[in-house]
């Protein structure tokens, strides 16, 4: 493979966004959990949303032009490979 195609960065915008789905998920449950009365330790799942989103704007997953991922990772196959691999990663984690 010598460059990283359209498709293999689609791939990486829809984990991505099936990331970041869950962790909204998670959010929504901590909150209910939190207003039900039951004590929790702070928010994690929300902070993990802000990170993941602030991530995804740093790297240029939902950006377009000359800032998209299509863009940043069309001559380097490798990574975009790698970071495939720790989105699934994240997803099983998150599904599990």
């Amino acid at each position: 493979m010598d460059e990283a195609g359209p498709m293999d960065t689609a791939s990486l915008k829809h984990l991505a966004e099936t990331c970041a789905s869950y962790l909204l998920k998670l959010s929504q449950d901590e909150l209910a959990k939190k207003v039900g009365g039951e004590k929790r330790d702070g928010f994690w799942a929300l902070r993990q949303s802000a990170e993941l989103n602030m991530w995804c704007t740093k790297v240029g997953v939902f950006g377009e032009g000359s800032r998209s991922l299509d863009v940043r990772l069309k001559d380097v196959p490798e990574i975009c490979e790698r970071l495939k691999l720790l989105l699934e990663s994240l997803e099983c984690d998150l599904n599990g």
